[in-house]
């Protein structure tokens, strides 16, 4: 299952910035699969050999994997807000190739840090409200609550060892 969560955030990552159709959010990503000994799922061939292969998969139960939590309008203040200890909220889109691309060192920080860190993965074209409440204008960002309040972001595809810096900041 990790292989298969690996291959599919690396295809992702890869084929996403091709795509440029806002409605349809990334390409297809059976070649990438193949590579990795994976099988890809929700892809849907073409009727027309010029079309894209289209990518109709949820990503949300990808990557919601681990100890990452899906942060929602209706759990946002118990959850970020109200956590004891410092907590990670990264603001991403299932079309987005970046947040894709960093979505794999988010979770290993997850599973890494879970005794002093909380992380959580907001979609911002579900819970738009919240994304603008802490002025999101560009994905992904990574935002470190403290308090109940934000204390550091990053915005941009950035390397693990950003993140952890990051983390180690405020910890």
């Amino acid at each position: 299952m990790r292989r298969r969560l690996a291959a599919m955030y690396t295809a992702q990552a890869v084929f996403a910035s091709v795509n440029r159709d806002a409605n349809h959010p990334a390409v297809c990503y059976e070649s990438a699969c193949r590579a990795a000994d994976a099988t890809p799922t929700g892809v849907v061939h073409p009727t027309n050999v010029n079309e894209a292969h289209r990518v109709t998969t949820t990503l949300e139960e990808v990557t919601m994997a681990g100890n990452v939590t899906e942060i929602t309008e209706s759990n946002f203040q118990a959850t970020v807000l109200g956590s004891d200890k410092p907590f990670l909220v990264d603001f991403w889109a299932t079309w987005c190739g970046p947040c894709l691309a960093i979505a794999p060192h988010v979770e290993a920080i997850a599973n890494e840090q879970t005794a002093k860190l909380g992380v959580g993965k907001l979609n911002i074209d579900d819970h738009p409200a919240i994304a603008s409440q802490f002025g999101v204008r560009s994905i992904p960002t990574l935002i470190l609550f403290k308090g109940g309040k934000p204390v550091d972001q990053i915005v941009g595809a950035v390397p693990r060892a950003k993140l952890e810096e990051l983390v180690r900041k405020h910890s």
